[in-house]
């Protein structure tokens, strides 16, 4: 089965990380500037519809993750080599398995963490939902 990676990371077996839900993929991207002119002597409007007059706006993806460990300190260690990683400078190459598409992103905002499980030596689990932001999209 594919897994979402990042830069080629597998986010579950590296990380513990599983993503339960994802959003933004497939989203149809707003067109950047103007998409069209009205002439004042003309009817309707002239769109602009040429390739070279299509720009869009970045895209916004956002996945919601479940992140667990063994113990308190192994969550906690996956924890931080999870945000050294995805914080690293330059962009990063987020790969959905769904699409077989891959994307350059970088982290765009701060992330809520929920503890799912009370802290003990057993599996510990937290809830979080990571927003990305394809500066430069291409599909």
């Amino acid at each position: 089965m594919a897994a979402w990676t990042i830069d080629g990371v597998n986010l579950k077996t590296t990380y513990g990380i599983t993503v339960t839900r994802s959003t933004g993929f497939l989203d149809l991207l707003p067109r950047k500037g103007e998409t069209g002119h009205s002439w004042p002597d003309e009817d309707g409007e002239e769109s602009y519809t040429d390739a070279a007059d299509i720009v869009f706006e970045s895209r916004e993806i956002v996945l919601h993750c479940i992140m667990q460990g063994t113990s308190k300190s192994d969550l906690m260690s996956k924890r931080a080599a999870f945000v050294a990683a995805i914080d690293a400078p330059g962009l990063r190459v987020l790969a959905n398995p769904h699409t077989g598409l891959s994307y350059s992103v970088y982290r765009a905002a701060a992330s809520a963490v929920t503890v799912l499980s009370k802290w003990n030596p057993g599996k510990n689990t937290i809830d979080f939902a990571l927003k990305l932001i394809e500066p430069d999209p291409t599909h």
